[in-house]
């Protein structure tokens, strides 16, 4: 072997052992202890935030009812949400939007020939959405 290739050997291994002791004494200078603390079985709930759930509607579907059968092409879909929701209505074959800002809500849902399983969802402000599922059967005449 040349001297280049011995000495450039030496000099890796010796870099390496010297930046993994480094690493290896540093992490273990800095070992942090973990604090373990007890969380009540019923977490407290502030009243006010209690009446602001309360008083914010909830999704729900008014008509048509799940597993009804239709032999129209078509299905409103009405229901309450709350106030300024966008609302999507949708199945593995269409799609249908909405923005509602008085809570009541009112979507054209073209159906498929079978069954049409349909998930609403409400998306309102910063909150998690809500949704329901209904099954509507198309059966032409």
């Amino acid at each position: 072997m040349k001297k280049e290739t011995i000495f450039a050997t030496v000099f890796g291994i010796l870099a390496g052992a010297i930046v993994g002791g480094f690493v290896l004494f540093s992490t273990s200078q800095k070992t942090e202890k973990m604090t373990v603390t007890q969380v009540d079985e019923k977490p407290n709930v502030s009243t006010q935030s209690a009446r602001i759930v309360a008083a914010q509607k909830q999704l729900d579907i008014k008509s048509p009812q799940t597993d009804t059968i239709s032999n129209k092409n078509s299905v409103k879909i009405e229901g309450v949400a709350p106030k300024n929701s966008f609302i999507i209505a949708q199945s593995p074959n269409r799609e249908v939007t909405g923005n509602f800002e008085n809570g009541d809500f009112s979507l054209d849902f073209p159906l498929v020939i079978g069954e049409n399983s349909i998930e609403i969802s409400a998306y309102s402000g910063n909150s998690i959405p809500q949704q329901k599922s209904i099954k509507i059967f198309y059966i032409p005449e």
